[in-house]
């Protein structure tokens, strides 16, 4: 393991267990280079964004089960989508495969929309 990825883990941990990586702690110190700030700075950027994208996944999972779970949708939709396969609930969805998911909903209730419209339109003699 090279040492920037090693570094990024432990800050990682600290940031999880103390709530902050330390790094603005640091650079009040003096006790490292503005270059070495820099660097640690970058990587604690890194950390932020990559907890986000993790965030962001989790809430598309957590709107997929939701609206599995209500009944919004059923498994069969969500295997009926091209390039999807249904996991399990452990597994991290992409963003792409969540926005293929809203199409075809949203496609789906265009096409019951429709539905209801012939229904209810007058029929002539």
């Amino acid at each position: 393991m090279g040492y920037r990825k090693l570094l990024k883990e432990y800050m990682h941990h600290v940031d999880a267990v103390l709530g902050s990586d330390l790094v603005e702690l640091a650079a009040m110190t003096n006790a490292l280079s503005k270059r070495d700030i820099g660097e640690l700075r970058v990587i604690a950027a890194e950390l932020k964004r990559d907890s986000f994208t993790e965030q962001l996944n989790a809430d598309y999972d957590h709107v997929v089960h939701s609206m599995l779970k209500d009944g919004q949708i059923r498994v069969e939709q969500l295997a009926g989508i091209d390039g999807l396969e249904v996991g399990d609930e452990d597994e991290v969805m992409s963003p792409e495969a969540f926005q293929r998911i809203l199409l075809t909903l949203l496609a789906l209730a265009s096409d019951d929309d429709d539905a209801e419209a012939d229904k209810s339109a007058p029929t002539a003699p």
